[in-house]
Formats: structure tokens, sequence, C-alpha cells
């Protein structure tokens, strides 16, 4: 059979054409459109992309938020660190962080630095500047704090930061009555936060009036019993008031075991009242421990820091030792310093050198502390001091001299066991110098470690800092004078301060004062007013040494009485003594 043949349409005059025209119109209206979205999307793509990191930002701050509620630091960081990643100038964010940072006590600059990155914002409130304020203060910036408040609106003086700042300023002037009056008033503006009333139950524990300690108690007890606002806390401070009573304390533990909280803060307070119970029970001590070692035995190794933590503070080293193998302490790094600890606690010198050296530690444990601790091992195990403090000297240097407080202050105090007075100076004055909320107690240790060396011009370049700090310090003052007149310094200027200083108070009468009004008479070779002064002098026996033979010494430049003068000095050790006060303990033998 044939196929029969395929009939087509004879093709139509201009109809190709036409086809081509219509895709050609729909290639260029595509391309048009294209191009539009483009350009859209260009100018657009700046606001879309801000409006989206600003939503993926903030999604992370009710997470943030609630962390905080709960005092998980840990997680609060994490999602503080993604809140930042994605939006770190959005005014939400950094308040979050602010509250974060605030809420762990940390770093008054960053605390500073996020105050200032709301102000450029537009979004800092006069509160945010109080808080700004009571930051410069704690940095020892008294005259920013003060310009700060100066410029508050009374509104805001009157709330907790600006009463706070307020109380900083009174410090920073040594009215200290005062200051202590205006912190307790900040803490009461704020009836409903749980953290300023444990901070003014806490003042009010330690004060000197029965009636306010009864009254604080009362309210502690409120708080223990209701669950608001924070039964927990409540329940910690009460279990070291001196007036609890075992049945008290047997109402309290109750009370832990069934308010909701997390495991680990129910735990924390549990440990503690156990603290409590043994401090009411000694004889019931070792019962009480070995039952709750019993009751976290099945947990794994991980699990169990708080309860080595405990047994640690309880200084209960031996179980800790009995309980916790080297290996196990060495793997899990949160056990480890507890079980260090324990180590230093019972002696065992060559079982901490063995861990430290064993290089079973996790790698991942801080190289600087593990240094720490080895130069404990040397100063113990090794009489030659002269390794160790090679190795304290590359620690203070690897902590960036003095940028890691806490590294810099264990190799000062490491230092200050060795008697290398010069090293520990270093590393607390490195810390005063960049850290200025420490400068008054790193500068207290600065002079020590200088008079330790018998140091003179370094015992007076850092008293006149401490002064500074503290302007209404009489005895830094005195002290100061003292230094300059026994080195022959600044002589015009203390003749000055001496001059000022001659107010008709208690004060004025001391001792000391005289001695230096003495002292600076001879200085001047003045012998009158030598012979004027030295009477007033009613005790010398109870001065210190140096000034003791200063003293002895004047007294024999004017003729004074010679077995007076020998009583006086015929005890003291030379060893004590500055050079300069030698040599007038020469001139009185």
């Amino acid at each position: 059979m044939s196929t029969p043949p395929i009939h087509s349409m004879p093709p139509q005059p201009g109809s190709g054409a036409e086809s081509a025209r219509r895709e050609q119109r729909k290639l260029l209206f595509f391309t048009s459109v294209m191009l539009a979205f483009g350009a859209a999307c260009w100018f657009a793509y700046p606001h879309a992309t801000k409006l989206t990191k600003q939503w993926l930002g903030r999604r992370h701050l009710s997470e943030l938020r609630q962390h905080l509620k709960d005092q998980n630091w840990q997680q609060a960081a994490a999602a503080m660190r993604d809140a930042r990643r994605w939006a770190p100038g959005d005014p939400d964010v950094i308040r979050a962080c602010l509250e974060f940072i605030t809420g762990i006590g940390g770093d008054p600059r960053g605390t500073i630095g996020l105050i200032r990155q709301l102000q450029e914002a537009g979004a800092a409130t006069a509160d945010d500047l109080a808080l700004m304020g009571k930051m410069h203060a704690r940095l020892g910036e008294t005259s920013k704090a003060r310009e700060i408040y100066d410029h508050l609106p009374s509104e805001a003086r009157q709330k907790r930061h600006g009463l706070e700042l307020h109380s900083d300023l009174l410090k920073a002037d040594g009215l200290y009555e005062l200051a202590i009056e205006a912190r307790r008033e900040a803490l009461q503006s704020s009836p409903n936060d749980s953290g300023s009333m444990l901070q003014l139950a806490v003042m009010d524990l330690s004060s000197n009036d029965p009636s306010r300690r009864s009254a604080v108690r009362e309210r502690l007890w409120q708080m223990a019993r209701t669950g608001n606002p924070d039964p927990l806390a409540a329940i910690e401070l009460l279990a070291t008031t001196k007036e609890l009573t075992v049945p008290q304390a047997d109402e309290l533990s109750q009370i832990v075991e069934t308010t909701p909280a997390t495991a680990t803060r129910r735990e924390t307070t549990r440990l503690i009242m156990l603290s409590a119970r043994m401090r009411l029970s000694p004889y019931l001590r070792a019962d009480i421990i070995d039952q709750e070692i019993t009751r976290w035995k099945d947990r794994p190794p991980s699990q169990t820091t708080p309860l080595v933590a405990w047994l640690a503070e309880e200084r209960e080293y031996a179980r800790i030792l009995r309980m916790v193998p080297a290996q196990t302490a060495a793997r899990y790094t949160d056990l480890l310093p507890h079980y260090v600890n324990a180590l230093r606690g019972e002696g065992k010198w060559q079982d901490l050198n063995k861990l430290l050296t064993s290089g079973g530690i996790d790698s991942a444990f801080p190289a600087q502390k593990i240094r720490l601790w080895q130069v404990e091992v040397q100063i113990h195990l090794h009489p030659d001091p002269a390794r160790a403090r090679q190795t304290l000297a590359r620690i203070f240097e690897e902590a960036g001299r003095g940028d890691d407080l806490s590294t810099t202050l264990q190799a000062g105090t490491l230092a200050e066991k060795l008697n290398q007075w010069d090293l520990a100076q270093n590393c607390y004055q490195a810390i005063a110098n960049k850290h200025s909320h420490t400068q008054e107690a790193m500068l207290a240790k600065v002079y020590q470690m200088a008079e330790y060396q018998h140091d003179g011009p370094g015992m007076l370049k850092t008293c006149s800092r401490l002064l500074a700090l503290k302007p209404e310090s009489t005895p830094l003052l005195s002290q100061k004078l003292y230094l300059q007149l026994l080195l022959g310094v600044d002589l015009e200027i203390v003749q000055q301060e001496l001059s000022r200083w001659s107010k008709p108070d208690e004060a004025s009468r001391t001792d000391r004062l005289n001695l230096l009004r003495a002292f600076a008479a001879y200085r001047q070779g003045q012998p009158d007013l030598m012979r004027e002064a030295l009477p007033h002098v009613s005790k010398p026996e109870t001065l210190p040494a140096g000034e003791r033979a200063v003293y002895a010494a004047l007294l024999k430049l004017t003729g004074g009485d010679a077995g007076k003068i020998f009583r006086l000095v015929e005890r003291i050790s030379p060893a004590l003594l500055l050079p300069e006060e030698k040599t007038f303990l020469r001139r009185a033998l």
C-alpha cells in the first residue's frame, strides 16, 4: 500500500516576519523588566540588607534576655555574640548587650563604649548617662563623672543610677557616711528590683544597728517563703546569719527543694544550706558530707564540679583526692582547679608536679595557669628561686604586662612569696596603671613592696599617687610630708602644706604632726622652732621605728636628755629602716 502524500498549507505572505517581531517585542519587554528589577534591587539592597540584618540580630534578643533573667551567663554570652554578629549597630541589640555587661559586672570601659554607641544612634537616655558617670567614677575619672552628674536632669538624679553616681562622688570626696546613705537611697529607689533589694539586705546585715539587722532578716524570710522576687538569693543570705537556728535551716532546705529554678542554681543554694547546717551542728559534719558524696556517686565526672568545688570551700581536701583520680581531673578541666587546690591543701607538691609535667592535662586549659602552678611547685620543691622568678617574668610578659588582670595579680602574689619584691612591685604597678578601678588597692601593694626594698623615693612616688586618689586622707598626707622631709625634697611645698594643716582639730594635736613641724624646722635650719615643737610630741615611744630614730636625733641636736634618747633607740633594728633613717639613727647614738 502506498503512503498518501502529505499536503502542507501554503505559506502566508509576511507571516514569518510578524512572528519574529512578536518575539522581539517579548524579548525587549522581558529585558526591560529585568533591568528595572535589577535597578530596584540595586537601590533597595542597602535598605533591605539593613532590615534583614536587623531582624536576624533582634531575633536573638528574647533568648538573650531570658538567659539574663535565669543568670545563665554562658548562654547569654553566646546569644549576645549571635545578635551582634548580625546587627552590631542596632540600638536594641546594643541595649541588650549593655544589660548583659552590667549584669555580670563587666569592664567599665566596655560599658562606656556601649553607651557611646547608643548616643551615636540617638537612643541614649539620661539614665544611661548616669550609668556612664558611674563607670567613670569606678575608673577613678572623677572629673568626667562629676561633669556628667552636673548635666543630668533632676529627675535622672533621683533614679538609681543617678543616686549611685552621687554616692560615688561623695565617696571620692571622702564623705563616706554620706556616701553610704546615698547608696542606701539608691537601692531603695528600686523596690521591685530583686538585685537592689538583695544588695540593700547585704548592707543592712552588716549594720551595727540591731533593729536594722532584724528588719532585713524579716524581709528575707518573707522573700524566701513567698517565692518573690528571688527566694534562693534570700535563702543564701539567711544561711550566713548568726541568728539562724537548726529548725530554720531545715525549713530553708525544704524551700530550696520546692523552689522553681534551674538545676544548677538550686544545687548551689542547697550546698550553701548544707554548709550552714554543718556550722550549726558540727558534730554532724562527717555524716552530712558522706551523705552528700553518696548522693552524687552515680553522676559522671563532668557533672560533679559543684560538689568538688563545695568540698574545696569546706577544706575537705583529702576527700577530694580520694574521690577524684588525677587522670579524671586532668581530663575534665572544670575539676582541675579544685583538684589542684586539694593537692595544695594537703601539701602534696610532688604529686602536683607529676600532674603538671605528665602532659595529660587537656590542651585547651590555659597554659599560663599551668605555669603559675608550676611556680608554686618550684617554690616548695626547689630552694633556688631563680627558675621560679624566670617563669614569673615570662608569665608577666605573656599577660600583656598587666592586660590580663587575674594572671598578673597571681604572678605578683607568687613573686611576693618568693621575696622578689621588685617583680611583685612591677606586677601590681602594671595592674594599677591599666585597671583604674584597682588603683587604690594595687598602689597600696606597690607602696608595701617599695617599703620592703627600703626604696624611699619609690614610697614617696606611690604615696603621692594614693593621696591624689584620697585627697582628704590625713594619714596619707602626713606620710607624704614625712617622706619629703626625710629625703629632703620639695621642702617649700612641705612648709606650705604644714601651714595649711594648722587647724585646731584633733589631727593637729597628734605627735606625728608635731614631729613633722620639728623636722621641717630642722631642714630649714631653725633650731628655735625645732625646740618649740619637740616637747609637744607627748609619746615618742609609740612612733614607728624610723620616725623614732628621727625624733631621737633631733632631740639630741637640741640638747635633750641622753638617757631618754638612748631608751628610744636602743631596740631599733637598722634592718627595719630606710637608708636615710639609718643616718638619723647613727646621729642619735
